[in-house]
């Protein structure tokens, strides 16, 4: 056992799998939201100003920051792939989504996109990000290897 209680708890479903925060997402979060930034001051300069610019660029940053910030709490902490499907769960152990593998999408040794269906009993079906960094190499292709499994 791991010795966080979150993790215990799961421990018994089939196969958790713990999630590290991705490094490489947030940089590129948070060179979007630079770039962004400059267009926005670029952009307004011209029409108002450079200090009133500068205080555009500043603003569309903030915001795009606390995006980033409220994405990065939405997402899993552990992963449990099951042969009925696959769920995801916060850090406090609240489930995220639960449901089928539908289809999936890898970019190999980036990023895995699965879509999983049945999550909230409307039949929509959502997307879960997974980010290569996120997991160990081994785990990664597991995960990759029952993603196009499950979506057959």
């Amino acid at each position: 056992m791991t010795g966080d209680p979150h993790v215990e708890s799961h421990a018994g479903s089939p196969q958790p799998i713990m999630l590290r925060r991705s490094t490489a997402l947030r940089v590129a979060m948070a060179a979007f939201a630079l770039l962004v930034s400059c267009a926005v001051c670029g952009a307004a300069a011209p029409h108002c100003g450079i200090l009133q610019a500068v205080g555009f660029a500043v603003a569309t940053l903030a915001i795009l920051m606390l995006g980033m910030l409220a994405y990065e709490r939405r997402q899993p902490f552990v992963l449990k792939i099951g042969p009925d499907g696959v769920a995801a769960f916060s850090r406090a152990g609240e489930a995220l989504l639960a449901g089928h593998i539908v289809g999936f999408s890898q970019w190999p040794h980036l990023f895995l996109v699965m879509a999983i269906a049945g999550c909230d009993g409307k039949g929509r079906v959502h997307p879960l990000l997974i980010p290569a960094d996120s997991l160990s190499p081994d785990s990664f292709r597991e995960l990759a290897v029952k993603a196009r499994r499950g979506a057959r």
